[in-house]
């Protein structure tokens, strides 16, 4: 019972401690940061999508290169 009590104790001690200009800035700050987030995924992914291709393309030359028939002229 104690520890429910103590337990009970703190969540008040939190609840008057409550500050609306925090919480205020905190649901500012949030979409901000998801953002952030979303934006950097979005650039690796990216990345990750064009060193691909790129790759693809070296190795697509590469492969043409050592098909192709030498000349003799």
């Amino acid at each position: 019972m104690t520890s429910m009590v103590a337990t009970v104790d703190r969540i008040q001690a939190k609840a008057t401690e409550f500050r609306p200009t925090k919480a205020l800035l905190t649901l500012l700050a949030a979409p901000l940061f998801v953002l952030g987030f979303l934006a950097y995924t979005v650039y690796r992914v990216a990345r990750l999508i064009v060193s691909w291709l790129w790759a693809a393309t070296i190795v697509g030359w590469e492969a043409a290169a050592e098909a192709r028939p030498e000349r003799s002229p």
